[in-house]
């Protein structure tokens, strides 16, 4: 009800500005036009707060105290997610870790067993190779 009344408050408006302007009262320039604007809106704000009712002070401090509210919840939130993220991040780091470990152990057992090949002798090998892969 109160959305209609608006919408017959503007039109009756724009009915009446268009008359105006027709028989010569209005000459549309953006300085006028703004001035008009400028003019409607207060009446235009207050009936609406008539229509709707004005917010205490109470009112306001609830409404903001409940955005206050939503706003830590979300930041809760947040700050749970980040925290979930940094600790995969330490877990991926310390994996990162063990593999350069066991790469270096793999790398050093490769240098010893290179120089242990390097100092056998061809039938060693031979013989070496046997035992590994059969004749």
């Amino acid at each position: 009800m109160k959305g209609w009344i608006t919408v017959l408050v503007v039109i009756a408006l724009l009915i009446l500005v268009g008359y105006l302007q027709s028989i010569g009262y209005f000459n549309f320039d953006w300085k006028p036009l703004t001035i008009l604007f400028a003019a409607l809106a207060a009446p235009f704000k207050m009936l609406m707060n008539a229509f709707n009712g004005t917010d205490t002070v109470k009112d306001i401090a609830l409404k903001h105290q409940k955005i206050r509210e939503e706003e830590d919840n979300y930041r809760e939130t947040l700050n749970a997610e980040i925290e979930k993220r940094a600790n995969a991040i330490h877990l991926l780091e310390k994996e990162v870790e063990v593999l350069d470990a066991r790469i270096e152990t793999l790398e050093t057992r490769k240098a010893a067993l290179s120089i242990t090949v390097k100092n056998m002798t061809s039938e060693q090998k031979q013989e070496k190779f046997k035992e590994l892969f059969g004749q």
